[in-house]
This record gives structure tokens, sequence and C-alpha cells, in this order.
């Protein structure tokens, strides 16, 4: 499931995306890659205050992602 979201995701199907990564976190609420994913998706689609959610939630579920930290960061500019 995560792979066929990340690959919407690359190819730049961000609404098909959005939307297998949220049937993803349904299933697997605690899914941190696609909490980042989402957190990215929503900031590129200028969700802020979503996209802070997410990035909050993937940072409860693996506090040492350089890569979470640094979306957040840029969602927090």
């Amino acid at each position: 499931m995560f792979q066929r979201a990340f690959a919407l995701f690359q190819a730049g199907q961000l609404a098909d995306a959005e939307r297998s990564f949220k049937e993803l976190l349904r299933a697997h609420p605690t899914h941190a890659g696609a909490l980042n994913l989402l957190a990215i998706l929503t900031m590129q689609t200028g969700r802020l205050a979503e996209a802070e959610d997410y990035a909050r939630r993937a940072l409860m579920e693996n506090p040492g992602s350089d890569v979470t930290l640094y979306n957040y960061g840029l969602i927090l500019k």
C-alpha cells in the first residue's frame, strides 16, 4: 500500500497519493513514512496547518528522524 502511494506521489498525482496515504493510515495510523509524506504533500499544496499535524504525528512515531525534523522546520518557517 505504501509503495503504491509513494509511486503516485513521485508521479505528481497528488490527489491520488493523498487518498492512498490516508487509506494506509486508516489501517496503520502510526505509519511514520505515510505521515511524513502526507506532511510534505500537504505542505506542497499550501495546507500548512494540516502539514504541521502530520509532521508532528510522524515525529511522535520516529522522534530521531532527521528528515521529518527538517520537513517540520520547513513547515514552521
